[in-house]
């Protein structure tokens, strides 16, 4: 009997550390710029990617338009979100319209870093177009979120504005 009251109460114990692990982790990520703007472009990439493989898929367009509308759909996604919930600091938060069109001009470069991935991919390697657009996503994550970090959402870009 006491050795079945040993075990509930380290079974209780373990479910305690696992909700302290839980709770740390959770707090890690509301503090965690990097993190929250990575979860943001997960949901963004997946409308991207739905967009792009529907533009191919259905309605037949060549990879490069297809990957063009998809990158718009998850441009405004990922801004609107990463405003909403990712960088506290930002530049131009008084002229959103600015930081919209700076964060598409960052997003351009994206554009280009997927463009030249896909082009290898799908031309070169003649991997599967969706595949190709994954692996792109990783490139273009971390151009982004560097780029966007550095020129919009900093201390000291807030400081200036």
């Amino acid at each position: 009997m006491s050795q079945k009251i040993a075990n509930i109460v380290n079974i209780s114990s373990q479910h305690k550390s696992l909700g302290d692990v839980a709770s740390i982790f959770f707090r890690w990520l509301r503090r965690s710029e990097f993190l929250r703007y990575f979860v943001v472009s997960l949901i963004a990439l997946s409308l991207d990617l739905g967009a792009f493989s529907a533009s191919l898929r259905l309605f037949g367009l060549p990879w490069v338009a297809a990957a063009t509308i998809g990158f718009v759909v998850g441009l405004l996604v990922a801004y609107i979100l990463s405003v909403c919930f990712v960088f506290a600091k930002r530049k131009l938060r008084q002229a959103p319209l600015a930081e919209l069109l700076a964060f598409s001009l960052v997003g351009l470069g994206g554009l280009g870093v997927t463009q030249i991935v896909l082009w290898i991919g799908i031309e070169r390697l003649q991997i599967n177009p969706e595949l190709s657009k994954l692996c792109a996503a990783g490139f273009t994550f971390i151009f982004n979120f560097v780029v966007r970090k550095l020129m919009l959402f900093n201390a000291k870009a807030e400081n200036r504005a």
